[in-house]
């Protein structure tokens, strides 16, 4: 079977401020191409609340700025969990604990923030993930509602597009024409509601193998490409059926490589270390075969392509973007 991703390049490494990441849990891109990453960062203590941010880079890995802080007064964060870039030009950012979704200019100016607690209609609990569609609706996974909310821009209520019942945890959404896509976590599944038709499918963990999926994209080429949370793998769909799996490739980022130049004592401690280990026994069960080779996925917890049909997966507990190419269409 041909491979339908091809691994390109790793941007970022672990850093608490300036360029780096510090547990990145979403991205999006933004004006000129820009890469827009949300780190959560954490725990919530005092000297870890600057980790909270919002670093931006080039689809290459050039380093531009960062911005935001952890905290609750308004334009801070505590529990960030989602970034898009939206119709109107303005980035958003949904926050877990403070059940708010704020805004912001591409230059990272805090413009505006609105959410409520509560499991009413328009009001939030846990909104782990946020969508703008094409026409400027706001789609939000109200996880701990069990449902997904629309709004305005301006924050104003729209309709619950699926309720209670139905999902269990939703986290991640993609919207493909008039089919929104839900990761529905606890239910290791994929739901899909065509928005025009009401006509509901699923893709189940029988024929996918899906634990906990975080996120998913359809590609340029039709493709769905899936981080597979909880076994630490992306998995790549023709439809509901498996066409390739991902365990993670990753090799030094260029941020990497410019630290350990400047600092050779730690360059040397890296070359002796074994990256590779052979594992037996328990080490091979899928979370620490994970935590024991660098080069794989730790906790992919989102997927974004570009234009020119990059694939970005964030891959959180090793901080940093693992970067893949689409090869092409799919085979008829």
């Amino acid at each position: 079977m041909d491979a339908v991703l091809e691994y390109s390049h790793t941007i970022g490494f672990l850093s608490t401020e300036g360029r780096g990441f510090n547990n990145p849990i979403d991205m999006c891109i933004g004006p000129g191409g820009l890469l827009y990453v949300l780190n959560r960062a954490g725990p919530e203590v005092g000297i870890r609340l600057p980790y909270k941010r919002v670093s931006v880079c080039t689809s290459e890995g050039e380093y531009i700025q960062e911005f935001g802080t952890g905290g609750i007064k308004p334009g801070e964060f505590w529990w960030p969990s989602s970034i898009d870039y939206t119709t109107s030009g303005e980035l958003v950012v949904s926050d877990e604990a403070l059940n708010r979704l704020s805004f912001f200019s591409p230059e990272g100016q805090f413009l505006r923030s609105f959410g409520e607690s509560g499991d009413g209609p328009g009001l939030l609990n846990r909104p782990s993930y946020v969508k703008c569609s094409s026409e400027g609706i706001l789609y939000i996974s109200d996880s701990l509602n069990h449902r997904i909310q629309r709004f305005t821009l301006a924050g104003e209520y729209i309709d619950s597009v699926v309720g209670i019942g139905e999902l269990n945890f939703p986290w991640g959404l993609d919207l493909v024409g008039s089919d929104l896509l839900v990761c529905d976590w606890r239910d290791d599944s994929i739901k899909i509601w065509n928005q025009e038709t009401q006509t509901r499918s699923v893709i189940t963990s029988v024929t996918t193998g899906l634990f906990r999926p975080s996120h998913l994209i359809t590609t340029n080429s039709g493709y769905r490409v899936i981080s597979d949370w909880g076994n630490n793998r992306v998995i790549v769909l023709l439809g509901d059926e498996p066409r390739q799996i991902l365990h993670g490739e990753a090799e030094s980022s260029e941020w990497a490589s410019e630290y350990l130049l400047a600092n050779p004592q730690e360059a040397e401690a890296r070359m002796l270390a074994d990256l590779v280990p052979t594992l037996s026994g328990r080490q091979t069960s899928r979370r620490e075969r994970s935590a024991s080779i660098e080069s794989y996925f730790w906790g992919p917890t989102a997927i974004t392509s570009n234009k020119s049909g990059h694939i970005f997966i964030v891959d959180s507990c090793r901080h940093r973007l693992q970067v893949y190419k689409e090869t092409g269409a799919p085979n008829p």
